[in-house]
């Protein structure tokens, strides 16, 4: 058996060595016209793994210390963006930027049809993985930004008070726009209330609440203190956020109480009040005689 030992040993010890340090990555990243694009930000990306940086005055880009391989590479620059790929120790890659597409529309409560001023978005494109979150101000509740790049776009809107939207935008090529967008948001509403022992009144801790809807658990959240926003709330308090209007089922139980269900249709306007949930202790049965 002792043989082996150091043949073990050996294994062991190649399987601890980290990958050897490769040489420099270098990108150039450059305009349409060849000029450089000085404060482009530059991703290289390999295996989840993802290092960031910057170009100098020159479109240059240098990162060292990382181990030999190819990496993905991506820029972005206000005047356009590009992809492409540099393995440790080459050459300098040099990449030119493509154009920006231009994304445009309003932004609306679904209930009311006016147009929302603050709004923002988060954009995600199957080729260009950092994506965009934006955040934008308009009182005229206008979507305009150019920063759009090529492939299939995926979109989440959300404005404060209402729900988020997910879009697929579909698939759009270097320079191409995006216009005529309607996007419609739902109103969210606030549902908060307290559990409590039905035959003394005080709070229970730790009872546990779940809201569904369409048979789907949406949220599951335990009634206590600790959990309960603010903190000055007493033990037992319970919040569901942002939620859009329709119908639920609430279900509450807790250790040694009978479970509650109710139907709630919750609206937009006037606001949910809060939610008394009473539960009934069980009853121990004797045994018989």
């Amino acid at each position: 058996m002792r043989r082996g030992w150091p043949l073990l040993v050996l294994l062991a010890a190649c399987r601890s060595v980290p990958p050897a340090p490769g040489g420099p990555v270098g990108v150039r990243a450059v305009g349409a016209q060849g000029s450089a694009a000085p404060g482009a930000e530059v991703w290289l990306a390999r295996e989840g793994t993802r290092v960031t940086g910057r170009c100098d005055d020159d479109g240059r880009a240098v990162f060292k210390g990382l181990p030999d391989a190819t990496y993905d590479v991506y820029v972005r620059h206000s005047a356009g963006w590009c992809t492409g790929s540099a393995r440790a120790g080459a050459e300098e890659t040099a990449l030119r930027l493509r154009p920006f597409g231009r994304l445009q529309g309003r932004v609306r409560d679904a209930r009311s049809g006016e147009l929302l001023p603050e709004f923002w978005i988060n954009l995600r494109a199957d080729e260009f993985p950092p994506g965009n979150q934006l955040t934008l101000r308009d009182a005229d509740g206008l979507l305009d930004w150019r920063g759009l790049v090529a492939g299939r776009l995926h979109a989440v809107v959300g404005a404060p008070g209402h729900r988020n939207v997910e879009l697929d935008l579909g698939r759009v090529g270097p320079g191409q726009d995006v216009e005529g967008l309607d996007l419609r948001l739902e109103p969210a509403v606030n549902v908060a209330g307290w559990v409590m022992d039905d035959a003394t009144g005080r709070p229970l801790r730790g009872a546990l609440v779940e809201l569904r809807q369409d048979t789907r658990l949406l949220f599951l959240t335990l009634a206590a203190s600790r959990f309960s926003v603010p903190p000055t709330r007493a033990d037992g308090a319970f919040r569901f956020p942002l939620l859009a209007p329709g119908l639920y089922e609430l279900r509450c139980e807790a250790p040694g109480f009978a479970e509650e269900r109710r139907r709630l249709r919750i609206e937009a306007e006037p606001a949910p009040p809060a939610l008394e949930v009473r539960l009934r202790a069980l009853t121990a049965s004797k045994p018989h005689e």
